[in-house]
């Protein structure tokens, strides 16, 4: 199903570029101001709403933690509000349990919504309409939306689509809190990670990338990303660590903990192509304004 989407989305992608047209403004031979005349707009709603239907109208089998939620989902009816908000308590004071905005916001949701197929396809609609949107705000060609689009089916899909529901929505909020970022509007920013960390605590670690976005120093920024990534890669075990502590991911800390010494050769060979093309192509990134 998954290359299914992707076919579709190349596919519309090719088609939609076939009536592209960039118009330029010159003045003395000089380009004063360049118009994109497109359907990107369409585009990334046709796709946003594909993925959608593919993520919401899963099976309860499909996904490594679909079945799980559907017994949380399943177990929350039968919670009160009493209950509920004696485990948010809980929390806070002793620590107990781990991300109690989660039944709080199913609980909500249940006023409304009964059926866990309905839950899973709202999951979808908060992701990707969020993802519609970041994608839309950052990108100017239906070339680069459809990279967009293809590179999350590739390496995000086995996650968002198919098995993290609290995570979906921790990733919407941070798309969200992106255009935050970039208006510089710190108390929303904090707010809805704060809100969205109560659901899952790893948004949180999107936090300082505000404080990165708005330092002036850009190429100091790119320059240390590219020198800290094989820091990364080699200490890789306390990095799982300390996300570990932030997010209370248990993954994390089994990879921390782990004695299993092999690496993600693949993964890693990509991401360095990724930075090296990046580091190329360092000069138009930063002159990139996207179209509104």
């Amino acid at each position: 199903v998954n290359l299914a989407v992707i076919f579709c989305t190349i596919l519309l992608g090719l088609i939609y570029m076939q009536s592209e047209k960039i118009v330029q403004y010159k003045n003395k031979s000089v380009v004063v101001a360049t118009r994109i005349h497109s359907d990107r707009k369409l585009y990334i709603i046709l796709i946003s709403i594909l993925l959608a239907l593919q993520s919401g109208l899963r099976n309860v089998a499909v996904g490594a933690d679909t079945y799980a939620y559907y017994e949380w989902f399943e177990r929350v009816k039968l919670t009160t509000w009493e209950q509920i908000i004696y485990s948010v308590k809980e929390y806070y004071q002793f620590g107990i349990s781990k991300d109690p905005g989660y039944e709080v916001f199913q609980k909500i949701t249940q006023l409304f919504i009964g059926n866990y197929q309905v839950y899973l396809i709202l999951i979808a609609v908060i992701l990707f309409v969020s993802l519609g949107f970041f994608i839309y705000y950052n990108t100017r060609y239906i070339s680069e939306a459809m990279f967009a689009f293809v590179l999350y089916s590739v390496l995000f899909y086995s996650t968002y689509s198919i098995t993290s529901l609290r995570q979906s929505i921790a990733a919407a909020a941070t798309f969200w809190g992106f255009e935050l970022i970039k208006r510089k509007k710190l108390l929303p920013f904090i707010l809805i990670l704060l809100i969205a960390s109560t659901i899952h605590k790893s948004v949180l670690i999107f936090l300082p990338f505000y404080f990165f976005a708005n330092y002036k120093k850009t190429k100091f920024i790119y320059s240390a990303a590219v020198l800290v990534f094989p820091l990364v890669m080699i200490y890789r075990r306390p990095v799982a660590y300390i996300l570990a502590l932030v997010s209370g991911s248990e993954n994390y800390m089994q990879f921390a903990l782990s004695d299993y010494k092999a690496g993600t050769p693949t993964f890693t060979v990509f991401m360095i192509l990724v930075i090296v093309f990046g580091w190329i192509f360092m000069k138009d990134a930063l002159k990139l304004k996207p179209s509104l």
